[in-house]
């Protein structure tokens, strides 16, 4: 059985901003080791940072970015980030995500019935910016633009194998797109909600106008909401869909699992054109500053070849302990376990999942 411990890894520059003394800052530095069969040991540093401006507006929500990076013994490096940052007047906002990798994943094929002995090894290098810049329309409602660049070189294939013969974007390439972005956030409290609704909701075109190798159109629909149980205890519900039409590649399909999304399941287990998934958690203080959390979750992928059907759910089933960090922000160090078919993975981060 298959310990995975996965940690959130950041870099990002906004050196201006951080030379700025009118911010009120939050820095939680976290080191990282951690330990697999196809990594040996890894090593490096991660940490998660919110800051508030001096005399900010009650209906400002404060910024936040999370940072990392490591160094296993297999020579794999990883840099990652991710940032959502508003502007001192409150009218704008810029979040996403940043990263290189020089790594390795697995492919299980495409579809819901892919089965372990399909599994094959490939080593990766990409960098990946993902960014939306959106516009305040009123208190609760953002819109904008959202772009995404991520040049893909796969190289170290199973010969022979699936991902070499067979899977669309096998032998790497860019992936270039730029759509539109909404966002409604009426959420009391950014890093631990206890009312409200978000909702990230975009869509997008990838293709050769942008610089990209592969034509395609992705949708997306991430949609919260968060209710107080008692003084202290919060039921958060997670509705995700992700649809993709065109030539998509397999790196940009959507993917089942990780530490966001069916925790139990390694991130890309299960890859397809089209995803839905559902997932709801309870989270309640212990004592002191500690608390915990039980989560469950339901999704599905499908696409041209595979169809939409309940016989192809997949379930997961988790507990997590909570370690508060930021009394006043609500910021938690968070450690999950979850389990799903044939399917476990822990998780340590900071942060909630959604």
């Amino acid at each position: 059985m298959r310990i995975f411990i996965s940690l959130l890894f950041f870099l990002t520059v906004f050196t201006g901003w951080a030379q700025d003394s009118t911010k009120r800052w939050s820095l939680y530095p976290l080191p990282v080791v951690f330990k697999s069969p196809e990594t040996d040991f890894g090593f490096g540093l991660g940490g998660f940072a919110a800051y508030s401006y001096k005399n900010q507006a009650e209906n400002l929500k404060d910024s936040q970015f999370s940072f990392g990076g490591a160094y296993t013994l297999n020579n794999q490096v990883l840099f990652y980030s991710n940032f959502n940052i508003y502007s001192p007047d409150g009218k704008w906002q810029t979040l996403g995500e940043a990263g290189y990798y020089k790594y390795f994943f697995y492919y299980w094929g495409i579809g819901p019935n892919t089965t372990e002995s399909m599994r094959e090894r490939y080593d990766v290098n990409f960098i990946r910016i993902k960014t939306d810049l959106l516009r305040r329309v009123n208190e609760n409602v953002w819109a904008g633009l959202r772009f995404w660049s991520e040049p893909y070189d796969v190289f170290n294939l199973e010969a022979g194998g699936l991902l070499e013969t067979s899977a669309p974007g096998g032998n790497g390439g860019r992936s270039n797109g730029l759509g539109l972005a909404f966002q409604y956030d009426s959420r009391d409290i950014v890093f631990f909600p206890k009312e409200g609704w978000l909702l990230d909701a975009s869509i997008q075109q990838f293709g050769g106008f942008i610089g990209s190798d592969f034509n395609f159109t992705k949708l997306y629909f991430d949609l919260s909401k968060y209710l107080a149980i008692g003084e202290k205890s919060v039921l958060a519900l997670n509705l995700y869909q992700e649809y993709s039409f065109g030539n998509v590649p397999f790196s940009q399909m959507a993917l089942i699992g990780g530490s966001r999304k069916l925790r139990g399941y390694y991130k890309g287990r299960y890859r397809d054109h089209q995803m839905l998934e559902f997932q709801a958690e309870y989270r309640l203080p212990t004592f002191w500053r500690f608390g915990m959390s039980v989560f469950a979750g339901l999704g599905q992928v499908w696409g041209p070849e595979h169809n939409l059907s309940a016989q192809n759910l997949k379930w997961n089933l988790g507990i997590g302990g909570r370690f508060l960090l930021d009394k006043k922000k609500k910021i938690n160090a968070r450690g999950d376990l979850g389990f799903g078919e044939r399917a476990m993975g822990t998780y340590i981060t900071v942060g909630e999942a959604f």
